[in-house]
């Protein structure tokens, strides 16, 4: 989906002059839109949900009054990733483990900690393991260092992909109650599957949910 993203962020450039910086994600985005540091952002819908109607990381701060939605691009999945020798096959075995959960500004952290609200897991349980950046989750996942990856993004996952090929990964499915609860709980996250064969050797498909960029 980066070509695709590239392709918008060029089609405004060429329409206008653009500026274009770097950010860790939604929340980032969405604080630095509010407060006039940016003019547009990607920001993933549960988060943009949560900043104007100030839920959740945005309880402390009240909604976010000049948020304004200007496009719904693509639909970015949630992906549990873990080794497939590790015996994890669904999210409470994630209790007590050693979990990338995605940087502290990333949409990605805030869905993945709603997840594991809804599977029953206080995140105080878990080893939460800091990355630089989703490949270097991947790559410590690949050695053994963690024992999972959450991360929210357009499937196929192009470094997942790579991933696979270096070491037994599989996906974790979300079972249909999670999946309810968290679309039902979350606004701007809707259940989604990821269709089989996406992914190296993923022979079916797994259902988890989506929130759209």
């Amino acid at each position: 989906y980066s070509r695709f993203l590239m392709s918008v962020v060029a089609g405004i450039r060429d329409a206008a002059p653009m500026q274009v910086a770097t950010s860790e994600g939604s929340v980032e985005n969405v604080l630095l839109i509010d407060r006039g540091g940016a003019r547009l952002g990607i920001v993933q819908s549960d988060v943009a949900a949560a900043a104007v109607t100030g839920a959740g990381l945005f309880a402390g701060t009240g909604p976010l009054a000049h948020l304004r939605a200007a496009a719904r691009l693509f639909p970015e999945q949630v992906h549990v990733v873990v080794r497939a020798d590790s015996g994890i096959t669904s999210l409470p075995e994630l209790a007590g483990r050693r979990v990338a959960l995605g940087a502290v500004s990333s949409g990605t952290r805030q869905t993945a900690r709603r997840l594991l609200e809804v599977a029953g897991i206080d995140v105080r349980q878990l080893e939460d393991t800091e990355a630089d950046s989703p490949q270097e989750a991947l790559d410590r996942l690949i050695k053994g260092e963690i024992d999972a990856v959450i991360e929210v993004v357009s499937a196929p996952w192009r470094q997942l992909e790579t991933a696979m090929h270096m070491a037994p990964l599989v996906l974790v499915p979300l079972d249909l109650n999670a999946r309810l609860e968290i679309a039902t709980g979350a606004h701007g996250l809707f259940p989604l599957t990821i269709p089989a064969r996406t992914y190296p050797g993923q022979a079916e498909p797994v259902p988890t949910v989506a929130a759209t960029a």
